[in-house]
């Protein structure tokens, strides 16, 4: 019974993860906020971070930083844009 409910949350978490990520390049279609995201990854990639807030006075860069993370690591693409922001 000891070994049963490690792997019973194994299999769960991976089930998880893979509905999470299944189709993350198709389903449900560009978001404006992604795009944005990605392409500031890009110029922050090109020229350097030049501001530490986001699209607006109250949002943050860490998502447009995870994004240009996701980019170094797997190139250019919408799975890899959407890679960061998944939650």
């Amino acid at each position: 019974m000891g070994i049963v409910i490690p792997i019973l949350s194994g299999i769960i978490f991976c089930s998880l993860g893979f509905w999470w990520i299944y189709k993350l390049d198709v389903l449900p279609g560009l978001h404006a906020d992604e795009a944005w995201s990605g392409l500031k990854a890009v110029q922050f990639q090109n020229e350097g971070v030049s501001q530490i807030i986001g699209m607006n006075n109250y949002t943050g860069i860490l998502q447009t930083l995870l994004t240009g993370l996701s980019f170094d690591l797997f190139g250019r693409g919408v799975f890899q844009l959407r890679l960061g922001g998944v939650h």
